[in-house]
């Protein structure tokens, strides 16, 4: 009997479900595994229960180790849609006319992209995973050469006043040589019409690009026992973050620190956000 092919989505949200985005074709009964959902569900519940008792007596013992569990288990379930990824070959994406005009822009720069087989209609294209690239280890034999491609497609697609918004590891894909590095998924970067023009403007765009990269590359090939090695970790983040802007040719004198700054201001503003509309 033939196999069956099916598309499974393998992007996960917050919470751990599976959100609309990358599908990866995977055998028809492919899923996660069920005591995943099933522990996320319970752990999920008893939060919910200690949150309505720390409303009523302001303190609540426990509830940290809930909150660190569920956070274990969302990376867990977003892992096993990761394998999922890894042992597939095609992909299928809903891609939008900003999408695509993207995709346009970057390619004109240089950046090296994943590209489409053949549209599917209905804006849903097919991807097929490229022969001899795979995805980037924690652990490769040449951290420096891919560092370095990873900084020069963030210069690259700055430059095409692009800022991809989602920026990390498991969004590229190298070949076996470790020379070849493209980036992945734009379904959240946005593409603006002219370069920043001041400092202010460019901190607003281009940081969280920044800071997840300069993260990302401390992480390749290093090894931190935190919090005992805080203080090398937070050094090697300051490295790359010095090495990707004195790549731009108008960084308009930004430290480090500003960039860090930026970063965290606009992550906070996020949190406050969707904190506001959660309680809506």
């Amino acid at each position: 009997m033939p196999k069956l092919f099916v598309p499974v989505r393998i992007s996960t949200g917050r919470g751990g479900r599976a959100i609309r985005g990358t599908s990866a074709f995977a055998l028809e009964g492919t899923k996660i595994s069920p005591d995943l959902r099933v522990r996320l569900r319970e752990v999920d519940k008893k939060i919910r229960e200690l949150r309505g008792i720390k409303k009523k007596r302001g303190y609540v013992s426990g509830m940290m180790d809930y909150l660190e569990m569920h956070d274990r288990l969302v990376h867990a379930i977003a892992n096993e849609r990761k394998n999922i990824a890894h042992e597939s070959d095609f992909f299928m994406k809903q891609v939008t006319p900003a999408q695509k005009a993207i995709r346009t822009a970057l390619l004109a720069k240089g950046v090296p992209l994943e590209v489409p087989m053949m549209g599917l209609g209905n804006g849903k294209e097919l991807f097929a995973r490229e022969k001899g690239f795979g995805p980037v280890p924690q652990h490769p034999k040449n951290p420096t050469q891919i560092k370095s491609s990873i900084r020069n497609i963030l210069r690259l697609m700055h430059q095409a006043n692009v800022t991809h918004n989602h920026f990390h590891l498991g969004n590229f894909v190298m070949d076996a040589a470790e020379r070849n590095v493209k980036l992945l998924d734009l379904s959240k970067a946005k593409l603006y019409r002219s370069p920043p023009k001041n400092k202010a403007e460019f901190l607003r765009r281009y940081s969280s690009d920044i800071f997840f990269c300069a993260k990302n590359l401390a992480h390749l090939g290093e090894y931190y026992s935190l919090p005992s090695e805080n203080r090398r970790l937070s050094d090697a983040i300051d490295n790359e973050i010095s090495l990707a802007l004195s790549s731009y040719g108008q960084s308009f004198g930004i430290t480090p620190k500003e960039v860090f700054d930026a970063f965290l201001a606009i992550e906070n503003k996020g949190f406050l956000q969707r904190r506001k509309l959660k309680k809506k």
